[in-house]
């Protein structure tokens, strides 16, 4: 897969999802969402704090190799993944809570990465961190990708609802066809990544990737609207701003792979959860 086909099915699958979420949602499911401080506070810490922490600890605790202990550092770190909006969606989850979430996640991260990797930089040899092009591209993101798609959306939802309930779906289905796209493309060019790694690294990311899922259901359960929201936005990693850290700290071409390589893995549970939550969870 080319570097331009997988940013224009990224962009479609972004802005497709936030538009279809904001021509669905009202202001007031954004408030709303925003007085039960709990479970907000509660999915902050665990994705900015409790998960980055943990992927420190067992990094270190495994002894990997430097690169691809830099590259799982970073996808296990980054929180805030846009698809998250999406599959909560498609599972009859409270998508005003994941993308409350979502732009809380994309903003404080901007806050806790760059002291996490300050921390770790000497043992992982990174090199300083550019943290004003970093804000500088990652806010650029979130405005084009995120918030203005989100914001036409809902404008348009309280100008012209009957329009707006009929092509939500349609945006959806768009951006539900680049994910599906994306995630075979990732498979296809990525599967056989999976033997450069020995079992430890493997094991590492799996562990992560089970963790990030496993500890998000102690917030709420996935029966629920809200458990499933979480599930997802803890779950799914920000794996954009993960492959930008690793360009902008000028990591070596295995960083970049265990990046991939994560995300590979990330998303074939994404689908088995997918398929369960919409077999079996209620609507």
């Amino acid at each position: 897969m080319t570097e331009t086909l997988q940013f224009l099915l990224v962009a479609a699958q972004a802005i497709g999802t936030m538009l279809a979420v904001g021509l669905e949602l009202r202001w007031v499911d954004i408030t709303r969402t925003l007085s039960q401080t709990r479970p907000v506070v509660l999915g902050l810490v665990l994705n900015l704090l409790l998960l980055p922490v943990a992927t420190v600890l067992l990094l270190f605790g495994l002894h990997l190799p430097e690169a691809v202990a830099a590259g799982v550092l970073l996808a296990g770190a980054c929180a805030g993944g846009n698809s998250a909006v999406l599959l909560t969606r498609n599972v009859h989850g409270d998508t005003a809570y994941a993308v409350t979430l979502l732009c809380l996640n994309n903003l404080l991260s901007l806050a806790v990465l760059p002291p996490l990797l300050a921390g770790v930089a000497g043992p992982l040899q990174l090199a300083p961190l550019p943290a004003l092009e970093v804000a500088r591209q990652a806010l650029l993101g979130l405005a084009i990708y995120m918030l203005a798609p989100l914001a036409v959306g809902m404008v348009l939802r309280s100008r012209v609802p009957l329009w707006a309930a009929r092509w939500a779906p349609r945006f959806a289905r768009i951006a539900n066809l680049s994910l599906l796209t994306l995630i075979l493309a990732m498979m296809l060019a990525h599967a056989k990544d999976l033997a450069q790694f020995d079992l430890a690294s493997l094991a590492a990311m799996l562990v992560l990737i089970l963790l990030s899922f496993g500890l998000a259901t102690r917030i709420a359960s996935p029966a629920s609207a809200l458990g499933r929201a979480v599930l997802f936005s803890s779950g799914i990693r920000n794996l954009s701003l993960a492959l930008l850290l690793a360009q902008l700290l000028q990591l070596p071409a295995l960083a970049t792979l265990s990046i991939l390589t994560y995300g590979f893995l990330m998303y074939l549970l994404v689908l088995g959860l997918w398929w369960a939550l919409n077999r079996y969870a209620p609507a």
